[in-house]
């Protein structure tokens, strides 16, 4: 967890980080952060950078001072932000974010980003609070909070919620069916595949065909080292070609 490793040691793995993915020839990125701590490693780089704050509250009763927070740490790394370096507020998952929270995102345009349909134990979680997670969440002192399943598949969840749009990125969109496609082209959805990652979890693999024929556009993202080996999107198209030795190298 975040909390084994000092600030010092935090800080030296991402500025290590910037330097490998400089090497292998990256100009952009996308990064998640939960604290923003390292704006101002990324600004001294040559990367261009949109950094997503991640928010994570399950307790509808933090909602607000959840976003007042966000707020300040935005503001506080403000004097760190340079042309090609920008911030965004995020959303890590509907699983994991409360119904309020994610509403006041969305009352500001948002959320950013979200992990969106990785495993089966978040889609189980939502369909009918099964899976898992209700007692990963009562480990983390939080059963008790209130929270009826919807009853639908994360992706028309989140599109209940109003999460969806054409300025989102969601992660993963591995359970995904033909219905939670065509949602996802039609709210103009980007989806960032991460096959190691997922490989990695074990949560399976998105179905990239029929995610292509659907229309969902389409981008290849590593999650992050804490799953997947390396920081080179490249490693990842390596990966999706060996799941799906069909698809044509222009697709890729």
């Amino acid at each position: 967890s975040r909390g084994r490793f000092t600030e010092e040691a935090v800080r030296s793995a991402t500025a290590g980080a910037v330097r490998s993915l400089e090497e292998r020839g990256t100009v952009a990125v996308g990064d998640v952060s939960n604290t923003l701590g390292h704006l101002d490693v990324l600004a001294a780089s040559r990367l261009s950078a949109v950094v997503f704050l991640e928010l994570l509250a399950w307790d509808p009763a933090r909602a607000e001072a959840t976003l007042a927070w966000a707020d300040e740490r935005a503001s506080a790394a403000a004097a760190s932000l340079r042309p090609g370096l920008e911030v965004r507020l995020a959303a890590h998952a509907p699983h994991s974010v409360s119904p309020a929270l994610l509403r006041l995102l969305v009352a500001r345009g948002g959320p950013a980003a979200i992990h969106l349909a990785e495993s089966r134990e978040d889609a189980a979680f939502l369909a009918d609070g099964g899976g898992d997670w209700p007692g990963f969440l009562s480990k983390r002192g939080l059963g008790h909070v209130p929270f009826a399943p919807p009853g639908r598949s994360p992706v028309r969840y989140a599109e209940a919620l109003g999460l969806l749009h054409p300025r989102l990125v969601a992660a993963h969109g591995v359970q995904v069916d033909a219905a939670d496609r065509e949602t996802l082209v039609r709210r103009g959805v980007h989806v960032v595949l991460c096959p190691r990652s997922n490989r990695n979890l074990g949560v399976g693999e998105a179905d990239v065909p029929a995610l292509l024929a659907a229309g969902v556009g389409l981008a290849l993202g590593t999650d992050s080292l804490a799953s997947a080996e390396t920081l080179d999107v490249l490693d990842d198209a390596v990966q999706l070609r060996r799941s799906f030795p069909g698809l044509s190298s222009a697709a890729i």
